[in-house]
């Protein structure tokens, strides 16, 4: 069963040696920095450690933007667990949760991992097209993804 825990000085050290491994880490940065920038940022954001039962096996971190919408900034799933459905299990409640509990206008992020993209796009985030997300992927050579709302 996939459940979201706090993290704490009693898990902070799992959850850091989690590893995206090869050929992702290129595009990922390593859990530790992703923690120090969670916690050192205001109170709204919300970083979570993914668990399977009672094993570590990725993390999530996200924060609502300016204009009513909520970033995700990171998720990741540790190799030895890829390839299984956990990843695409996790995503999925995670949005719902978003949904739920705060009502995004969109929820957006961005990736340059065409592994990730195309798990994004199977839950419903379509690559921005228009000229903001085309001078987005000229900046940062990341696609820019929104996840729109419908209520």
């Amino acid at each position: 069963m996939i459940t979201f825990r706090k993290i704490s000085k009693s898990n902070y050290q799992e959850i850091a040696d989690l590893n995206v491994g090869k050929p992702n880490e290129k595009y990922i940065v390593n859990n530790s920095k992703t923690l120090l920038k969670a916690f050192f940022n205001d109170k709204l954001h919300y970083v979570k450690a993914i668990y399977l039962n009672q094993k570590a096996i990725g993390l999530i971190y996200f924060f609502p933007d300016r204009n009513g919408g909520i970033w995700i900034s990171r998720f990741m799933i540790d190799s030895k667990f890829q390839g299984k459905g956990y990843g695409n299990q996790a995503f999925k409640i995670i949005l719902n949760r978003i949904i739920k509990t705060y009502s995004p206008k969109k929820i957006e992020l961005d990736s340059s991992n065409p592994i990730a993209v195309k798990m994004y796009q199977k839950h419903g985030f379509k690559i921005n097209n228009q000229a903001r997300g085309k001078k987005y992927y000229q900046k940062y050579q990341k696609y820019l993804m929104q996840y729109k709302i419908n209520y």
